[in-house]
């Protein structure tokens, strides 16, 4: 198991939509909906059980938003 783990959660279906403006989609971009959405499940369940390790971010924040707490994140993580 890694010692920390980013789970960037954001709507399934508004991160499809990003994946799509980027070229080519890979195999699991192109997996139903359904799907995504089952595995967002998962791992918020899964950050819900392990918060020392999973760091949950709102990916739907600015980019220097996000980079900012991850950052900081890995600082603290960084000094134990």
């Amino acid at each position: 198991k890694p010692n920390l783990t980013f789970f960037l959660n954001i709507d399934p279906e508004i991160g499809l939509k990003r994946a799509s403006k980027r070229a080519p989609t890979d195999r699991l971009e192109q997996e139903a909906l359904e799907f995504h959405q089952r595995v967002q499940q998962g791992f918020l369940k899964l950050a819900q059980r392990e918060p020392e390790r999973i760091f949950l971010l709102d990916a739907t924040q600015e980019e220097n938003t996000i980079f900012h707490h991850i950052q900081m994140k890995l600082i603290d993580f960084l000094k134990v």
